[in-house]
């Protein structure tokens, strides 16, 4: 989340949360674990495609808010208040 947050687009493995916050094609790229070839050719396209490399930064920086404590918290309040209910 910090590096989306810094405008970067990141190339995590599709494991655990890490699909939750990365959307593949739209604020980075997942891959597939212990596949170093489908990681390289996301490494490649990332480098050599600066029209989708910036279009991802500015993605990147929009889905960070999601994120923000503001919002994280929002979000438990709102499990608190229905579990209350």
């Amino acid at each position: 989340a910090e590096a989306l947050a810094a405008g970067l687009p990141v190339i995590v493995s599709r494991t655990g949360g890490l699909q939750e916050i990365v959307k593949d094609g739209v604020n980075g790229f997942l891959f597939k674990p212990r596949d170093w070839q489908d990681l390289s050719k996301k490494i490649l396209l990332l480098i050599e495609d600066e029209r989708l490399r910036e279009k991802m930064k500015s993605n990147a920086k929009d889905s960070a808010k999601e994120f923000s404590p503001e919002n994280i918290a929002l979000k438990y309040f709102r499990i608190y208040v229905n579990v209350l209910k």
